[in-house]
């Protein structure tokens, strides 16, 4: 079953931390400022996050008593490829509860990593999370979710 009503939340994250912080944060967002899903999709480019925000809103995105399947991803492709078949996959979305969290890269050069010992880093990672209501979902939002990450190059 498809949604006529599709739900997608973009916030701006790094705001306020100075030192350029603002500027990258409000590059990095610009390919969403000419979402084309505009009418569907609220956004606030430049939110403020501090923790305090992130910590009082985690309920909101995460309520207890639903049932969850999450994926991650790290990706040296292109952000624009990567989003182009979010936003395809997500028209598919069985529940409104499913959200998408795209971390964008840094316009500007990262510095040297130090020795260290690492599982796994590319420029940019993606937090898939189906979310549903009742046991008889499972299949179909489990599969959205594997078919969106075997989409987007995760598993073979």
């Amino acid at each position: 079953m498809l949604l006529e009503n599709k739900n997608a939340m973009i916030y701006g994250a790094g705001e306020g931390l100075g030192g350029g912080a603002d500027e990258e944060a409000a590059e990095a967002l610009s390919a969403f400022a000419t979402c084309p899903l505009e009418d569907c999709v609220m956004k606030d480019l430049h939110a403020s996050t501090p923790f305090e925000v992130l910590f009082d809103n985690a309920d909101r995105f995460w309520p207890k008593g639903k049932r969850y399947a999450v994926d991650t991803m790290w990706s040296a492709s292109s952000p624009l490829e990567v989003l182009a078949i979010i936003q395809d996959h997500f028209t598919t979305v069985p529940s409104a509860h499913s959200m998408i969290f795209p971390i964008l890269p840094s316009p500007t050069a990262a510095p040297p990593l130090p020795d260290a010992a690492f599982s796994m880093l590319a420029p940019f990672y993606v937090a898939c999370y189906s979310i549903w209501e009742e046991a008889g979902q499972d299949e179909v939002n489990i599969g959205w979710l594997r078919t969106l990450m075997k989409r987007l190059g995760h598993w073979p």
